[in-house]
């Protein structure tokens, strides 16, 4: 990119103005991104919690109950529209799998622009 001697800084040859966003919508991404990304955590929690038996009260209940409560909204329109795989282990079926694609194609589009 070549500047203009003595010109504002930004300002190109041929009057192009290289324009970064405003620091609000940076801002605004920033908090998006990280709540799809902990959204995504909590996912993969669930998935992973879903495979082991756990005893009431324990710290692996809980957290297994936090991911319950915070993705069920989303898996579980879904797991209605979806039938489950025949012999799906421990909960997990396709549903669960269109969920986690979803949210890393969500990943990528927001967090990655």
């Amino acid at each position: 990119m070549t500047t203009v001697a003595g010109s504002r800084r930004g300002v190109t040859l041929g009057s192009r103005v290289d324009r970064k966003p405003p620091i609000v919508w940076s801002v605004d991404v920033t908090i998006l991104c990280i709540l799809v990304r902990a959204f995504i955590f909590l996912f993969l929690l669930r998935m992973v919690l879903s495979f082991f038996p756990l005893k009431e009260q324990t710290l692996a209940a809980s957290a297994r109950q936090l991911a319950l409560l915070v993705t069920d909204p989303v898996v579980i329109p879904i797991r209605r529209a979806v039938p489950p795989l025949p012999g799906a282990m421990a909960g997990f079926g396709i549903a669960e799998l269109l969920v986690l694609i979803g949210l890393q194609l969500l990943d990528a589009i927001i967090c990655r622009l």
